[in-house]
């Protein structure tokens, strides 16, 4: 996971950085939000600095401020910085998730 982190986060970083650039650069007034899996939406700043997860298989619950959210292939979520949170597994095979932690730019 750290390598991970390590390769995708800057990409990540960069890519949300340039394309919030490009919109403001096309004339979008609006600040760009980010879709969550739970429906919620978030701020570019907001993912910089927040831990990301993304499910690549497997099923299972993300806990996050005693809730519990079904997590399986393809699902993003989010952890907003100092909540506590963790991953179970509850199904029969492996869960992989891919965990970003983005550091803001600059």
């Amino acid at each position: 996971t750290v390598v991970l982190n390590a390769y995708v986060a800057p990409r990540i970083s960069s890519y949300l950085v340039a394309l919030a650039d490009q919109l403001r650069h096309l004339g979008l007034r609006s600040r760009l939000l980010v879709a969550q899996s739970n429906g919620g939406l978030c701020t570019v700043d907001e993912i910089l600095q927040t831990p990301v997860y993304l499910v690549l298989s497997g099923a299972g619950e993300f806990l996050l401020e005693g809730r519990s959210l079904p997590m399986e292939a393809g699902v993003m979520l989010v952890a907003p910085e100092g909540i506590p949170h963790g991953i179970r597994n509850t199904g029969g095979d492996r869960l992989v998730v891919l965990a970003l932690l983005a550091p803001g730019p600059g």
